[in-house]
């Protein structure tokens, strides 16, 4: 039976637009930002954004956003999965006058990665980059500074690697902390560098409850303010932390290295091996059943080597050197293992 002649048409018609139209639920694996952009284009590469916020918006979950050229291309807020990338020689600038730069609040399973970026906070800014939950996030040649409040800060459940990356933090501030109160909290930084300046309490790395984490290759710094840290690490009940430092260097604080088990007996530890502790007022020091292990490092030039309380422990292994401090050791403090060279 033939079809009638308008019939036909009209299915032809309807077939060709079903195979020139977009999938409306289909988006760009990759998208592009640009100082010459505009948010009204697709985000393509002849036709780049002017936002990094814009072009997440046209981006397939887990595709990547490219900065074509140096410029600022605005605070970014992130709930899914995607990579925002600052290519080698393109300065890609994050800045927040207010609030944070980064703000991330992704899915239990999501991968969030944040690459070659120029990060800072002025005015009443707040943080440079805050992840209120991911399931994984990747920081990767960055530089994050002007930090007012956090320069990293990492809620758990999940897992945070900085690699590569400079955070400069000052008076009072956390360069990183990372937070495992609300579920486990994991991370490494590695060949980073993280200083806190000014006179104040601030930290280069603070982690509290539940967390776990390697620190490698790093430089740890400040400027031997009263009441700035290192590494602090403090747990609690039920909730302990545990904190590996290796081959890095821990410089000019109040508390080079404090380990806190807040009245729980191996609540905090932190192993060091092959790092250099200098330069700081108290160098090690464990406090309401902190634990400190010391392995093939030196610790010199600090006001105090050791402090530990009558409920905490350091342990030495013999192969470390204690040189060149005020005192090797605070007070009553006893070691648990040979020193070492002295």
């Amino acid at each position: 039976m033939l079809l009638p002649t308008r019939l036909l048409l009209a299915l032809l018609v309807n077939c060709s637009l079903a195979l020139t139209m977009p999938d409306a639920g289909a988006a760009n694996p990759r998208t592009f930002v640009a100082s010459t952009g505009s948010d009204a284009n697709s985000c393509s590469l002849a036709l780049p954004c002017r936002s990094f916020n814009v072009a997440i918006g046209k981006t397939n979950p887990g595709g990547e956003v490219v900065a074509l050229d140096s410029a600022g291309y605005g605070t970014v807020t992130i709930s899914g999965a995607i990579t925002l990338a600052g290519p080698p020689g393109v300065q890609a600038s994050i800045t927040a006058s207010v609030g944070r730069a980064v703000t991330v609040g992704a899915g239990a399973s999501d991968r969030v990665v944040l690459r070659g970026l120029d990060i800072s906070t002025t005015g009443t800014a707040t943080d440079g980059i805050e992840v209120l939950s991911a399931g994984e996030v990747v920081i990767e040649d960055c530089d994050i500074s002007g930090v007012a409040d956090y320069g990293i800060g990492f809620v758990g459940p999940g897992q945070l690697t900085v690699s590569r990356t400079r955070v400069s933090a000052s008076f009072n501030n956390i360069a990183l902390g990372v937070f495992g109160s609300s579920g486990p909290a994991r991370f490494v930084l590695e060949d980073s560098r993280l200083q806190v300046s000014g006179n104040g309490g601030g930290h280069a790395i603070l982690a509290v409850d539940m967390v776990t984490g390697i620190i490698r290759n790093s430089a740890l710094l400040g400027t031997q303010s009263l009441g700035t840290y290192g590494v602090r690490v403090q747990g609690s009940a039920g909730k302990p932390v545990s904190i590996a430092v290796q081959k890095s260097l821990v410089a000019s604080h109040a508390y080079g290295i404090y380990a806190d088990g807040n009245s729980v007996s191996f609540g905090a530890s932190v192993s060091l091996a092959d790092s250099d502790i200098s330069q700081n007022e108290f160098a090690l020091q464990a406090t309401s059943g902190g634990t400190i292990a010391v392995a093939a490092s030196q610790v010199t030039h600090n006001s105090f080597g050791a402090t530990a309380d009558a409920t905490s422990f350091i342990f030495t292994d013999g192969r470390n050197f204690f040189g060149y401090n005020v005192s090797d050791l605070n007070g009553t403090t006893t070691l648990f293992g040979p020193i070492g060279i002295r």
